[in-house]
């Protein structure tokens, strides 16, 4: 049974990411502060991610250990896809937008 992953995640596509649901709305406020756990408003993308891979939180089925860097580990390349903002679809034939953005 998986009881920890640790994923080598490039700190760009951390930054990117969390900057596209910085603008995400619910209830009147920023996804971002529920998302965050106990960091809230003071929510960082490392806070943010610490908290979504915590099975603390009560949602996350193993612990998820987020190893962010720009360099490569060990002949591995940190995980760096493209992070579409908030407002943009990343499949043109089915674009869509979230009337929850700012």
């Amino acid at each position: 049974m998986v009881q920890e992953v640790t994923y080598f995640m490039h700190e760009e596509y951390a930054t990117n990411m969390f900057e596209s649901c910085r603008d995400v709305q619910f209830g009147g406020s920023s996804v971002l502060n529920l998302m965050c756990g106990e960091y809230g408003v003071l929510c960082t993308p490392h806070r943010w991610l610490t908290h979504l891979g915590s099975t603390a939180n009560g949602y996350a089925p193993f612990d998820i250990i987020y190893m962010l860097g720009n360099d490569n580990v060990d002949g591995f390349r940190r995980h760096n896809p493209y992070a579409a903002e908030c407002h943009r679809s990343i499949n043109v034939s089915a674009p869509y937008l979230l009337v929850c953005c700012k």
